[in-house]
């Protein structure tokens, strides 16, 4: 064997020793998860239908289901509601549920990062007789981070811009999430 293809295959032994290591004290490579979160929401920030949005952030908490599939992806479904009063929508009962696909990167410290993208449905629905129920399709983007607390126990911690399709109007979150996992 020459001294390059030695080297290669040494390098190569390494990373797979080190990212067994890693994956050993971390994160599991497989599992399902269910957990509840929190999340603080900024509701039309780009200011598209309204000159103030001091009264447009809006805390949901809720609940996500999800499935690791390998080391790299996974896939979650989320939802949240909670009676919010907006200068956008009034005294509604807000709903979010989206579904979104994760790509995870296995990071130093017990931290592991991911992006994700997504789609769902926003809904406002009243607490009054008075008008209707609004409902929109949205996109999201999300990028954040998970730590394993515990052996069944993750931290899922990250922020989500999603976008209200026929609206035309950017919303935000930022989200803490408490996941139990099986398997």
């Amino acid at each position: 064997m020459n001294a390059k293809r030695f080297l290669a295959a040494s390098i190569a032994c390494a990373s797979v020793t080190a990212t067994s290591a890693v994956m050993a004290e971390g994160m599991p490579e497989r599992y399902f998860y269910f957990g509840g979160h929190i999340s603080e929401n900024w509701l039309d920030v780009g200011d598209h239908y309204q000159e103030s949005t001091s009264e447009s952030e809006v805390t949901l908490p809720g609940a996500q289901l999800g499935y690791r599939f390998n080391r790299n992806w996974s896939v979650q479904g989320w939802w949240e509601r909670n009676n919010s009063n907006t200068d956008l929508f009034g005294d509604v009962d807000l709903n979010i549920a989206h579904a979104a696909l994760r790509k995870h990167f296995y990071g130093s410290a017990g931290f592991e990062p991911y992006v994700g993208i997504g789609a769902g449905e926003f809904r406002a629905e009243p607490n009054s007789d008075s008008s209707n129920d609004y409902q929109e399709t949205i996109g999201t983007l999300e990028a954040g981070f998970q730590t394993l607390l515990h052996p069944h126990f993750i931290l899922d911690v990250g922020a989500r811009p999603y976008y209200a399709f026929d609206s035309e109007r950017w919303d935000a979150e930022i989200y803490a999430g408490l996941n139990f996992l099986i398997g």
